[in-house]
């Protein structure tokens, strides 16, 4: 955490004009901390932990000046206090493991509440006027248990569409399972044949029209039909008239 320090001065300037200055200073509070751990038999576990206090104070009094053209007295504001308060505290907890896959854990902690102190002070009072109650906190001592045991549910994984958790027979997290094989959604094997009418069931499907071949179509140039080349050997082929 940290503090703040300075103060506020209020005063009139050269031309006789109402100002302020403030002046201010961070300064950094540091808590240590301690701590130790001890593992007497290998399912067993012990730890400790300290840790100082902590808090952030700020001290910014405020000085007012009015000048001879008010010529009236003003006391000092006192802006004092604790913005936050981090306990003394220590900590004693105990790990074990009865089974492979159990393992169990309780703590107590103990915090220091009585050292703390009013947050804020009175800004201005006379002095003879009674100081504030203490706010009489007192420590307190909070306790925590718990208990881990792994549930073992099968290797994840993650496809290109879907996030899914497989468990297959014999699986081991060193050996995730593959993911089954998907058909990509153009597979045409998956398509469904097209249904014909009922008047054109059991008969023959009418046939596409036939695209004429390439030596058939016409010649945009010469508006005659190309003829194809004689394959080889084919000396007796009757000719053709363009």
């Amino acid at each position: 955490l940290a503090e703040l320090e300075g103060g506020i001065e209020v005063a009139p300037n050269d031309q006789g004009r109402i100002g302020s200055q403030v002046h201010d200073e961070v300064l950094a509070d540091y808590a240590p901390v301690v701590g130790a751990a001890w593992r007497p038999t290998p399912w067993l576990a012990l730890g400790a932990t300290w840790r100082g206090a902590s808090q952030a104070d700020f001290d910014l009094p405020i000085e007012v000046d009015l000048g001879e053209t008010f010529p009236l007295p003003v006391p000092t504001l006192q802006v004092r206090g604790t913005a936050q308060f981090d306990p003394e505290q220590a900590t004693l907890e105990v790990a074990g493991r009865p089974l492979p896959p159990l393992q169990v854990a309780a703590g107590l902690t103990w915090k220091r509440w009585s050292d703390y102190q009013n947050p804020i002070v009175y800004t201005a009072v006379p002095a003879d006027f009674p100081a504030q109650p203490a706010p009489d906190f007192t420590d307190i001592i909070e306790w925590r248990a718990g208990v881990e045991w792994p549930i073992e549910a099968g290797p994840l994984v993650v496809t290109s569409r879907r996030l899914s958790l497989h468990a297959h027979p014999g699986a081991r997290a060193d050996r995730p399972a593959q993911p089954a094989r998907q058909r990509p959604p153009h597979d045409r094997r998956r398509r469904r044949p097209a249904l014909r009418p009922p008047a054109l069931r059991g008969r023959r499907p009418m046939a596409s029209p036939r695209r004429a071949p390439a030596h058939e179509r016409f010649d945009g140039h010469r508006r005659s039909r190309l003829r194809p080349r004689d394959p080889p050997g084919h000396a007796d082929a009757a000719p053709r008239a363009t």
